[in-house]
């Protein structure tokens, strides 16, 4: 338990807007817990026995910490920018689809508000660590490389090899 609240309180508290007043006291752990942010989310919301949730989610948190971290510790180009977000749309979409598919019984208007939770929740942690570490710190500076390699992405083209 950390600063009162369990990790599941904690998340539980991002599925039902309703569950208590006022802002919860943040984690002060490295960005690993903002990573698995989105899965932990679905996981409490699926049924018993449901199948894994997707892992297009992993992806989109990751995105979501490293665009957090970025902004606020990097310099990033227009070219950059454009090409990051249009990344991060692809990886948005399909994880809208697979929660679609994941939880038929959700609406567009829950699936929406679960990521944009699940959202808000990741970057209120990443800020709260570089608030408190800065951005000479070593996950700070794993982040803003990310960013990074996420803008330089092409999805459905494999990676570069070293040969090449």
């Amino acid at each position: 338990m950390q600063n009162g609240y369990t990790a599941t309180a904690r998340l539980g508290r991002v599925l039902d807007p309703d569950s208590g007043p006022g802002r919860r006291r943040l984690s002060r752990r490295p960005f690993t817990a903002a990573f698995g942010t989105l899965l932990l989310v679905l996981c409490l919301a699926a049924p018993a026995g449901a199948d894994e949730p997707p892992g297009i989610l992993n992806i989109l948190s990751q995105f979501i910490a490293s665009s957090t971290a970025a902004s606020r510790c990097a310099e990033i180009d227009q070219d950059q920018m454009v090409a990051f977000l249009a990344n991060q749309q692809t990886v948005y979409l399909r994880s809208t689809m697979a929660l679609q598919d994941h939880r038929p019984d959700w609406t567009d208007e829950q699936i929406a508000n679960v990521l944009k939770r699940a959202q808000e929740d990741i970057q209120s942690q990443v800020s709260a660590y570089i608030d408190e570490h800065g951005c000479d710190d070593r996950h700070a500076r794993t982040l803003t490389e990310l960013y990074a390699a996420q803008a330089k992405w092409r999805p459905g083209q494999a990676p570069p090899t070293d040969t090449e």
